[in-house]
């Protein structure tokens, strides 16, 4: 686990138990400003079948989500984008 995640996740902010509780176990799902990815990257590790798309204002932001994708092994499951919410590709 790397130190951003294990922060992220100590401070509540990586929610991948509520999602799942929540019923949403199946589908694409749209992770709107993915930062690094790790969200998303943990519903796609927890579920079949399922995928993510992932449009991200920072370039930045976006080529560290897919380095964490494909540490994952999910890199094709989860596909991000660098896009403005004015103009999503989706």
């Amino acid at each position: 686990m790397t130190k951003c995640k294990e922060d992220l996740e100590n401070k509540g902010w990586i929610e991948t138990k509520e999602i799942m509780n929540s019923g949403i176990t199946k589908g694409l799902a749209l992770e709107i400003g993915p930062g690094p990815g790790y969200l998303g990257l943990e519903w796609l590790k927890n579920t079949e079948g399922t995928n993510l798309k992932g449009p991200d204002i920072n370039a930045d932001m976006i080529s560290i989500a897919e380095r964490n994708a494909e540490k994952y092994g999910l890199s094709e499951r989860a596909k991000y984008v660098c896009s403005s919410g004015h103009s999503m590709p989706i």
